[in-house]
């Protein structure tokens, strides 16, 4: 994403089409949501593919937590092969235990829209 830091307006003045266009392309670069991920049991893993609302032109930063809070049992969450189109998440018990729920994981993409 571009610097848009140099060419700030000041307060009262017209804003430039190229910084008013940077700062739409970084707000609309934003994207979010959940995912539920099969629960995984017995030190295992289990896997979900997510699809951007919105394609980026390139592979976007994603970030992922697992947004369920499991007494005695450590969750983790995982990314792989992130594309222009979406990503895949991997969620990951490392305890025995095993629970029957779905592991719902937030996740966010930060990247230019395509």
């Amino acid at each position: 994403m571009p610097d848009i830091a140099q060419s700030r307006p000041t307060a009262g003045a017209p804003i430039e089409s190229a910084w008013g266009g940077a700062v739409h392309d970084a707000v609309e670069g934003v994207q979010s949501g959940t995912v539920q991920v099969p629960a995984p049991v017995s030190a295992t893993s289990q896997s979900a593919t997510v699809t951007f609302p919105r394609a980026y032109t390139a592979p976007p930063v994603v970030v992922v937590t697992p947004a369920m809070a499991a007494a005695n049992r450590f969750l983790m969450a995982t990314v792989n092969t992130i594309t222009t189109t979406g990503f895949g998440v991997l969620v990951t018990q490392k305890t025995d235990a095993a629970f029957a729920t779905v592991t719902p994981v937030n996740w966010v993409a930060v990247g230019t829209p395509a």
